[in-house]
């Protein structure tokens, strides 16, 4: 008979630990939605780290203007270094895009063949975005007396 209250000591023993540990995990329902929050936060570090990613990389073009279409916002420039080739650069020009003459802003009708230049792009779905097209005159602008 001791040994019957004994196992059935030891069974309600080992049920009330079992409903303990249960509840230690229940508890630990907050750490699991720590976790989860975690992994919300993880996402979220992931996301952030795409924002903190940088975009294109930004290049830069020297060379002549060879050609110029305003209606479709496009220019083709002769790069002047031997680095980026012979052949003309086709840009398109993104909405954003910057253009000056000389220091002043002007627009793309403004932009003359033979002009020289340097273009701030990005390439994107293998085309060149020019965000910037700094052009000169051949006196840089300046008059002499």
């Amino acid at each position: 008979m001791l040994q019957r209250k004994s196992r059935a000591l030891l069974l309600v023993c080992l049920v009330l630990a079992a409903g303990v540990a249960i509840a230690g995990c229940g508890g630990g329902g907050g750490q699991s939605e720590d976790q989860s929050q975690g992994g919300g936060s993880e996402e979220q570090g992931n996301k952030e780290k795409k924002k903190e990613k940088k975009g294109p990389e930004v290049k830069v073009a020297l060379g002549r203007v060879v050609s110029v279409s305003p209606e479709v916002k496009r220019i083709n420039l002769r790069p002047s270094t031997e680095d980026q080739g012979n052949k003309p650069i086709p840009f398109k020009l993104t909405g954003k895009a910057k253009i000056t003459l000389d220091g002043k802003k002007v627009e793309l009708d403004a932009v003359e063949k033979g002009q020289q230049g340097q273009i701030e792009y990005i390439v994107r779905k293998d085309s060149n975005r020019a965000r910037s097209v700094e052009l000169f005159t051949a006196g840089g602008g300046e008059t002499t007396g």
